[in-house]
């Protein structure tokens, strides 16, 4: 008992201090009206599915979704696609050309693949809404905070009613040097007429008709 105090205590007192004080600061503007492209990861084609996306396409399998349309962010290796394009409508959106060459050769019924930086206003050209929104890294590359909360908003726009955007806890804190991680309490402040749901790791914006 006393043993769980004191590693609470250090836990409250040392290590989330420490944390704050080492956690990266949000940059609020950018100054750019059309937001800068900043992605130093490369090509996810040749790359195997990560845990955090493998988790989402999982919770997706185990929900046994049917004649949905479902927008796809970051076309990677269109695992995800080869995975439910059979029995839904898959939209995917990459910055990468190689990830877009390859996606458009594969051919597949239901799937089309867009080159557009989900930070921009652009998003919003897209032809449908979506019943789901599929980013397991919503903040990771993004410029500064505006462009993002702007991009988490352009979301909930383009859902349909009780469609839902589905994440990553640890894609959320996953971020290149000039971005930062993401907490559900941030998101909750962004999108406040949001429905939240988690599931361990995984993490649900519902846009909930009342």
């Amino acid at each position: 008992m006393i043993l769980r105090s004191i590693k609470k205590a250090i836990k409250k007192f040392i290590i989330f201090p420490f944390r704050q004080l080492t956690a990266p600061k949000k940059k609020k503007f950018c100054n750019q009206q059309i937001p800068k492209i900043k992605y130093t990861d490369g090509s996810w084609l040749t790359i195997a599915t990560t845990p955090d996306q493998q988790r989402i396409e999982d919770y997706l399998t185990l929900q046994q979704i049917t004649v949905k349309q479902i927008l796809h962010i970051g076309t990677g290796n269109s695992s995800f696609a080869k995975k439910f394009h059979a029995t839904n409508f898959i939209d995917s959106i990459t910055i990468v050309d190689d990830e877009l060459d390859y996606a458009i050769a594969l051919n597949l019924p239901n799937y089309r693949c867009f080159k557009l930086n989900k930070y921009s206003n652009d998003l919003l050209r897209l032809p449908v809404k979506y019943d789901i929104i599929s980013d397991n890294n919503l903040s990771s590359f993004a410029c500064c905070q505006q462009h993002f909360e702007e991009m988490m908003r352009n979301y909930f726009a383009l859902l349909k009613p009780n469609g839902y955007i589905i994440t990553d806890k640890k894609g959320m804190a996953y971020h290149q040097d000039f971005a930062f991680p993401i907490t559900v309490d941030d998101l909750k402040i962004i999108l406040p007429e949001a429905k939240f749901s988690i599931q361990e790791h995984t993490v649900i914006i519902e846009k909930k008709l009342d």
